[in-house]
């Protein structure tokens, strides 16, 4: 299916639903867990590692806004790299190659380095939440992948010439 700017808006479904409150959930899940690292005393943790969290939460939030929007808020920078069509899918799958995955690794990560022997249930809950988003998101950018939008990137200005046109 191919959208543009004039086509009504899609179908709200269950597995739509489902895959935005497993969106929403994790991104809870990521601003708790980063804001229960920040409050540990147990460890000293590194102010670079905390700035990586924190980043991936920041880009986690723009991924959420994203998808979320179904590629509204980025429609303009594509449009701007003169891509001229993109499919929802495309924009599940980047959101969990691009943030997803890395927050999950930082969360072990972080874990590892700086936690006790066992994981702590804040680090539970977090891996819990971007493991089911993850697989979630997956499936959908599967279905999906055929769900094109148009940038508007293909549209252009041509000049032929600068004279006046007449009908004969």
């Amino acid at each position: 299916r191919h959208h543009d700017r004039n086509t009504p808006h899609k179908k709200l479904t269950a597995v739509a639903i489902l895959t935005s409150c497993a969106s929403d959930f994790d991104l809870i899940g990521d601003w708790t867990f980063y804001a229960a690292t920040r409050r540990r005393t147990d460890a000293e943790i590194p102010k670079h590692v905390l700035q990586l969290q924190l980043a991936f939460c920041i880009l986690g939030a723009l991924a959420w806004l994203t998808v979320v929007t179904d590629g509204i808020t980025i429609r303009p920078i594509l449009k701007r790299a003169n891509v001229p069509v993109f499919s929802t899918g495309h924009l599940l799958f980047f959101a969990v190659l691009c943030e997803d995955i890395p927050q999950m690794c930082l969360s072990v990560i972080i874990e590892i380095l700086y936690g006790d022997e066992t994981l702590s249930a804040m680090t539970v809950v977090n891996l819990m939440t971007a493991g089911y988003d993850t697989l979630i998101k997956l499936a959908e950018a599967y279905d999906h992948r055929q769900d094109v939008h148009d940038t508007g990137a293909w549209v252009g200005c041509y000049r032929g010439h600068s004279d006046d046109v007449r009908s004969v």
